[in-house]
């Protein structure tokens, strides 16, 4: 593994390494699509079928809950069958049940349709991230990450806007009709155009896979016979992990931080257009909020590929997460004007997914090889928790009265909790810092993390 991967890392990005990336980008953006479907069907939804607040919170709540069974029971199994098979079948399990959800006849069916859904897309998107993370050089992991991390929003925001004019003249049926064929197409790129990566290839260490790396090495322009040895630089060039452990205290801060910022992300994605009408805008009004909030998010793996060159990790999220504090605290303010809430919206979208970008790039950073898959699925899984309970309360709170602006203002307080978060895995990756050179005094090898990479 060593020697493959100070190949791969010693070696000029490839056509093969730009190409994995775009087709990864293009499945992200189908699965940013396919959530937020169920947000723009839900408000014509809400008119046909005359759905309470908690009606609405159920249905955006059961592709979170298929979705956290994904990332804990269908992801981990590319472990054992690789990255690639498992990429396809969740695409095809999201193609079919994205497809069936524009056949539902009522409440229960959507439901359990969107569920099932669910359960792909929580398989697919850590398969997304260690696929791209594998095939990327070390040192470059958070920039493609943070490129990867582009497509999600942008395909809420492009398909967004295209099932926007189709529900302007189609039934809500047309959302999913779209995000079936967008999906189906995804995963057909993935078939022709995807390999199986290096590192698992290498880790199987059979007659066949060893076959198999040779032909993925060869497309990148490796010799795979080329003699490599291991270097001080490379050991000190700070592309090393920290190397938490999965049953650990920095374990369950990373979970719980992937649960608050990844929540208060999505509550604006998912509510947003409600929230909006309820405000007093029109539905158009709404999805136009929604969509240039996605905009706005789309630049965010963009602007923290570029900052991770030079500021750490643990910076930049904390930065991102104030600033969403105070963009939520000024959208309660100005959530019933259309012109404000459009100006501040892109912004706010910004700030909330690098926050949760960020996030996704630490893992790589604080967990090892041997434990970094397991570690962004739990983490992946239970930010699920709080998608699937945060639609459910809003649903509740609107119910009960809440003010729209009171609802904005209530996710303040785990965007703030998110600093705190950061701030003490900062401080225990800085306690392992200090504890390597002890480790060269006395025969050790010595190793510094990548977390400000």
């Amino acid at each position: 593994m060593t020697a493959t991967r100070e190949l791969i890392d010693a070696a000029p990005i490839s056509r093969l390494q730009i190409r994995v990336l775009i087709v990864c980008i293009f499945a992200n953006m189908a699965e940013g699509y396919d959530i937020l479907s169920m947000s723009l069907a839900v408000v014509p939804l809400a008119d046909v079928w005359d759905l309470t607040g908690t009606q609405t919170g159920v249905l955006l709540a059961m592709g979170p809950v298929g979705m956290a069974i994904g990332a804990m029971v269908l992801a981990p199994l590319s472990d054992r069958y690789g990255r690639r098979s498992q990429l396809i079948v969740s695409l095809t399990l999201i193609t079919i049940f994205i497809g069936l959800s524009a056949a539902a006849i009522d409440m229960t069916q959507l439901a359990v349709f969107r569920l099932l859904a669910g359960v792909g897309m929580g398989g697919m998107l850590p398969i997304l991230t260690i696929t791209v993370g594998e095939f990327a050089p070390v040192s470059r992991r958070p920039s493609a990450i943070g490129i990867l991390s582009v497509g999600f929003p942008l395909g809420s925001a492009v398909g967004g806007a295209g099932a926007a004019v189709l529900l302007s003249y189609t039934g809500w049926q047309s959302a999913f009709i779209l995000g079936a064929v967008l999906t189906a197409v995804v995963c057909i790129l993935v078939v022709a155009a995807v390999p199986e990566t290096p590192d698992f290839l290498l880790a199987k260490n059979t007659a066949e896979t060893r076959r198999k790396l040779t032909q993925v090495l060869t497309q990148m322009g490796i010799d795979p016979d080329r003699d490599i040895r291991p270097s001080v630089t490379n050991s000190s060039s700070g592309s090393h992990d920290a190397g938490f452990a999965i049953r650990s205290s920095q374990m369950v801060v990373v979970a719980l931080l992937f649960l608050v910022a990844v929540t208060t992300y999505y509550f604006s994605g998912m509510w947003l257009p409600k929230l909006l009408v309820l405000a007093g805008m029109t539905t158009d009004g709404g999805f136009s909020g929604v969509l240039v909030l996605q905009l706005g998010a789309a630049a965010s793996g963009l602007v923290l590929a570029v900052l991770s060159t030079r500021f750490s990790l643990f910076t930049l999220i904390t930065v991102f997460a104030v600033v969403s504090a105070v963009l939520l605290a000024a959208f309660s303010v100005v959530s019933s004007n259309l012109v404000l809430a459009l100006v501040i919206a892109p912004f706010l979208g910004l700030c909330q997914c690098a926050t949760s970008v960020g996030v996704y790039a630490l893992v790589p950073a604080l967990f090892s090889a041997d434990n970094r898959t397991a570690a962004m699925g739990l983490g992946i899984g239970i930010s699920r928790i709080g998608m699937i309970l945060m639609p459910l309360g809003v649903g509740v709170l609107i119910d009960m009265s809440w003010r729209p602006e009171a609802i904005f203002q209530l996710m303040i307080v785990p965007t703030f909790l998110s600093v705190a978060l950061v701030y003490h895995l900062w401080r225990s990756s800085r306690h392992i810092a200090f504890r390597r050179p002890q480790q060269v005094s006395t025969g050790g090898t010595a190793e510094t993390s990548d977390v400000s990479a």
